[in-house]
Formats: structure tokens, C-alpha cells, sequence
């Protein structure tokens, strides 16, 4: 399939030791907000790879298989709440809105990659993002990391938590 490929050529050890590892389940397709086939930007290097077209214009253009999180969680009967880490190179939203029924019913915290500035017109930024998780319960919580300009330090990035406003006691942690 075309992601195992385009990770192969990339890191090919990697896709080894994670599918050999006892208990990893794999799913061969990008996640985003459709259940079908999408056509992957390719940039690079694997880290700005994305659904949108990021870091300058792509190098290429891959079809990839896409589903929710929602379908996933369907096909493998997933039931109870769980931790979801989003890192997809400005397309955090189309995983969020392209499953708001899961991320309400089924996960209790969110790690996600939110943007400070607008690097692509259809992605969201770091306020964008905490308004999204807002309207469906999740609290900002704390900050997990960051990635900063390496030429100039400014801010580029920063890796929230959120957490489930029901899960939080009178209003608190």
C-alpha cells in the first residue's frame, strides 16, 4: 500500500519494530475527516507530510486511503475513554471535526500539535484549536512541548493537553 511504501522509503526499520512489537495494531491510512481516498502532499521529509500542503510547496502528491478516528473506533470496538495524541502537520482539525462524536463519548484527554500563525488557509490556529476541543467538553489543561524557529526562536508550535471537563473535579484537576 502506498503509506507502507512512502514510511518504508522513509524510515523502514521503524514500520518493523513498531508492527512487530506484541499488542500494536496498525491501520494503513492517513487519519483526517473523510473515510476514502485523499490525496496525501507529500513534503521533504516524512514530518511535513499532511493532508494540507505545508513548509512550502510539496514535493509531490501521494492517494492515500483516509478514515475518521470514528471509523476506526467502529471497526475495532473500541468502548470506554482514552488518551488521542494528534500530530498531523496542520490538519489536527479535520481529525477533530471528522470525528466529534468520538472525541465527545470516548476520549477523556487530548495531546495535540496546535500552530501559532496560519501556515495554510484551511488550517487552524493555536486559539482556533482550543475553541474547537471547547465546544465538545475538553478543558486546556497544560502545555506538553514546543517547537521553536531554530534560525530565530520564535514560537512556532506548542503541544497542548485537554482533558474531558467532566473528568475534572468541581471544575478542577
Amino acid at each position: 500500500d502506498t503509506l507502507k511504501q512512502l514510511y518504508e522509503k522513509t524510515n523502514p526499520l521503524a514500520m518493523q519494530h513498531f508492527v512487530a512489537r506484541n499488542g500494536f495494531d496498525y491501520e494503513a491510512c492517513a487519519i483526517g475527516d473523510v473515510n476514502g481516498i485523499v490525496r496525501l502532499k507529500v513534503g521533504k521529509t516524512p514530518y511535513v507530510s499532511s493532508l494540507l500542503a505545508v513548509d512550502g510547496e510539496p514535493v509531490g502528491e501521494m492517494s492515500v486511503p483516509c478514515c475518521t478516528l470514528q471509523e476506526i473506533a467502529v471497526r475495532k470496538h473500541l468502548e470506554g475513554r482514552g488518551l488521542v495524541k494528534i500530530d498531523v502537520q496542520m490538519a489536527e482539525h479535520l481529525v477533530i471535526t471528522g470525528s466529534a462524536d468520538f472525541f465527545r463519548d470516548h476520549v477523556g484527554v487530548v495531546v495535540l500539535e496546535a500552530t501559532i500563525a496560519r501556515c495554510h488557509p484551511d488550517a487552524k490556529t493555536l486559539p482556533e484549536m482550543v475553541a474547537l476541543l471547547d465546544t465538545l467538553g475538553f478543558r486546556y489543561i497544560d502545555d506538553a512541548g514546543e517547537w521553536r524557529s531554530p534560525q530565530t526562536g520564535i514560537l512556532l508550535q506548542k503541544d497542548l493537553v485537554f482533558m474531558k471537563e467532566d473528568l475534572l473535579v468541581d471544575g478542577n484537576l
